[in-house]
């Protein structure tokens, strides 16, 4: 294999890397939270939120489409409102993405931690140096792992 073909994803690995960062260890723990709360009108509440979702990436696709660049949110913040947008935006997306990683690796120290009778903090480390490791792999290597990382994710939701 090529340099060049080992430093490329496939579609299958870009396709379920989306797929898989929408399901996280928030999505199991959350949803138990928001029955014991809500009861099942906590459907009604993350249909609401597909909505709105499947919106914004449909506007996303409009601007993507109607002035393509390299970037997202941040890059088309700038073009409308300017720099000030540009940096306040890439800003908030960079802290919203470290807030839900710790979220995650919470959730997945909680879950791990009362499966093996083990102190949160070991199972959160293990996975953070994982990770880790995991995100310093070739573009490859990396995308291998989260296609079949979200496959058991997946497989995970149907399961139930």
């Amino acid at each position: 294999m090529s340099n060049s073909e080992s430093n490329k994803l496939k579609t299958r690995h870009l396709t379920m890397m989306g797929l898989g960062s929408a399901i996280g260890a928030g999505l199991f723990l959350g949803v138990g939270v928001g029955i014991q709360i809500a009861g099942t009108s906590i459907l009604l509440a993350y249909l609401v939120a597909g909505i709105l979702v499947t919106l914004i990436m449909y506007m996303l696709g409009e601007m993507a489409s109607a002035r393509p660049s390299l970037g997202s949110f941040s890059t088309y913040a700038g073009q409308a409102f300017g720099n000030w947008a540009r940096f306040t935006m890439g800003w908030l997306y960079w802290f919203m993405l470290i807030m839900v990683m710790g979220a995650e690796i919470t959730g997945a120290a909680a879950i791990l931690g009362s499966w093996f009778g083990v102190a949160p903090w070991i199972p959160a480390l293990v996975a953070v140096v994982f990770f880790a490791v995991v995100n310093f792999a070739a573009v490859r290597g990396f995308g291998e792992f989260e296609f079949w990382f979200a496959i058991i994710k997946v497989g995970v939701i149907i399961a139930f």
